[in-house]
């Protein structure tokens, strides 16, 4: 199950974060590094990219479900974020014919340095198995 969430964050983060209004700081390809903690394994490290572009009507859309679908975040001010919950539509996964991501909610911000940091947590469901995980990326453009 963590392979499988693994596999389908990076796939979600190494392209499919778009959209977002307000601060144009968050427009952009930021690089860096995202951790996945699986019901509370230790978490696995990798590199991911995040695209985050303008999606109107005051609200912003970080694409993390692997169809892009979502979730919406709203701009708190001009550093911070606040990510809504979404549950993905089902994808398969190289362990999973059908497992889907719930997103609980999260949040991102801008650094004084111009970082990004962004956490989200929610619930890995396919499969048989129902997981708790959190994910963490922090990059730079």
């Amino acid at each position: 199950m963590k392979k499988m969430l693994a596999l389908m964050t990076v796939l979600c983060l190494a392209g499919c974060v778009q959209g977002l209004t307000g601060d144009s700081s968050f427009i952009g390809t930021w690089s860096g590094a995202e951790s996945i903690s699986l019901n509370s394994a230790a978490p696995t490290a990798a590199n991911a990219s995040v695209q985050i572009g303008d999606a109107g009507n005051g609200q912003l859309i970080i694409s993390l479900c692997p169809d892009g679908s979502g979730p919406l975040a709203t701009a708190t001010d001009d550093t911070d974020l606040e990510v809504e919950a979404i549950t993905c539509p089902p994808a398969a996964t190289s362990t999973c014919a059908s497992a889907s991501l719930a997103i609980q909610g999260g949040t991102a911000s801008l650094s004084s340095l111009g970082a990004l940091s962004l956490s989200v947590t929610g619930t890995l469901t396919g499969c048989g198995s129902i997981e708790p995980f959190s994910v963490s990326f922090t990059g730079s453009m």
